[in-house]
């Protein structure tokens, strides 16, 4: 169902250049971006390997043509996980536009029974 929605994206973005941030706690988001790679290029898709978010530079986000962004659901314990990483990315302030017209999808992990208050906050705050 996720890959699904991912290639829909994609067919619009006529190309098939994929990149894959994520951030994470206990790398279930982590090993959910590798698995996304792996179907991807089993497809023909171009993707490239999956980064953290906060490692990545602003050209790293413009010069694809799907961007996909995991996240998992807010842990303030002690996984400390926060979809804050996303807010690390600080890009050229003159041209906020440059994402303009790119496909985005958004990918959450967790677990909606062990903490449902948390489960998929992360994606909301993406």
């Amino acid at each position: 169902m996720l890959l699904d929605a991912a290639l829909h994206l994609l067919v619009a973005a006529m190309s098939k250049k994929v990149a894959i941030f994520y951030t994470t706690g206990t790398k279930t988001t982590e090993s959910a971006s590798w698995k996304l790679k792996e179907e991807l290029q089993a497809k023909g898709f171009e993707a490239a390997d999956p980064a953290l978010i906060r490692t990545a530079d602003p050209s790293d986000l413009s010069s694809c043509d799907l961007l996909l962004l995991g996240t998992p659901s807010y842990l303030w314990g002690p996984a400390n996980v926060s979809a804050l990483d996303f807010d690390t990315i600080t890009g050229d302030a003159t041209n906020p536009t440059d994402l303009d017209g790119k496909p985005v999808a958004i990918f959450g992990t967790g677990d909606q029974v062990g903490y449902p208050q948390f489960f998929a906050d992360g994606m909301v705050s993406c």
